[in-house]
Parts: C-alpha cells; structure tokens; sequence
C-alpha cells in the first residue's frame, strides 16, 4: 500500500484546501516529500498540493505543481482529473488566464491524450 505518511500529508492537504490554507498546504507538501520514498506516495502528495493550493487560491503555485507533478509522469488518467479539478479551480477564483496557461502547457508537451481528455476539455468549456 501507499506509505502512511503520503496519506496522513495527503488528508491533511485536503483540509488545506478547504480552509484555503495554500502556504500551509506548501509547507506541509515539502516536508512530506522530503520524508516519503515511494514513488506512489510522491505522486499521491504532489497531486493533492496541485488541488490544494488551486482551491485556497494560489493558481499560481497549483500551476508550478501541475508541472511538477506531469514530471513525476502519472497515469493519464490521474493527471487529467487532476489538472482539470485545477483549471476550475483557477476559473472559480477569476484567474482563467491561469486556467488557460495550465492547457497551453500541457499543449506544450505535445500530449495529446491529456490535451484532448474529456475532463480536462470540460474544464477548458468553462473558460
């Protein structure tokens, strides 16, 4: 399974995200990775800070750990319900240029299975 750290860090960073905590959410996102091997548990922790700071507001921050995270290479699948849950998050907060600059990287990295992912081009409709 998933290392315990990755998935108490994981909870906690949803709590970040709807008290809108986004230098909380960082704070704790350093210190797990610093501590966690796994490359699950990584991904696990790095996923959640894109969503964490995007819901308490910092799109800009979300954006440097989308890029961080479609390093970590996840499954498609995963980064698309992801970044998508970003972008909306971004339009949300009134930030759609942000929005918009999270698809034209991914366009960027020539992934067309990301780019043409039906979550992620709901969330491009909501721009």
């Amino acid at each position: 399974g998933i290392h315990v750290d990755a998935q108490v860090t994981a909870r906690a960073l949803d709590k970040c995200r709807l008290f809108q905590y986004a230098k909380r959410a960082q704070d704790i996102a350093e210190n797990a990775l610093a501590r966690v091997r796994t490359r699950s548990g990584k991904l696990l922790i790095q996923e959640k800070l894109v969503t964490a700071l995007a819901g308490a507001g910092d799109v800009d921050g979300s954006f440097r750990a989308a890029k961080e995270l479609s390093a970590l290479a996840p499954a498609p699948a995963v980064l698309a319900h992801t970044i998508s849950d970003a972008m909306i998050s971004c339009v949300v907060a009134k930030r759609d240029g942000v929005a918009a600059d999270m698809y034209r990287d991914i366009l960027k990295r020539r992934d067309q299975r990301l780019a043409h992912h039906p979550k992620v081009l709901g969330a491009l409709a909501a721009l």
